[in-house]
């Protein structure tokens, strides 16, 4: 949350991303130094579609990682639970 309350959050063309989360912060980041790399690279032949594409693939791979782990979680008994 930011200062006043409201929730923190980065905008992008895939969607908001909140900032609130450890996730969400990670992900902002990487989109950042995508955006840093291209502007700064001036040979690079880095297009808006290709850094969204880049980004698209990113988030995919971290909501898997994160579904895995939920799964893994899920199917990992509980030793309190089973007494």
């Amino acid at each position: 949350m930011g200062y006043d309350g409201r929730p923190l959050v980065f905008a992008t063309v895939q969607g908001d991303i909140d900032l609130s989360t450890p996730a969400g912060r990670t992900m902002a980041r990487v989109m950042v130094a995508f955006a840093n790399k291209a502007s700064m690279d001036l040979n690079a032949h880095w297009t808006l579609d290709a850094i969204a594409a880049q980004f698209v693939a990113l988030r995919a791979a971290a909501t898997d990682a994160a579904a895995a782990k939920a799964k893994a979680k899920a199917n990992t008994p509980q030793s309190h639970l089973t007494q």
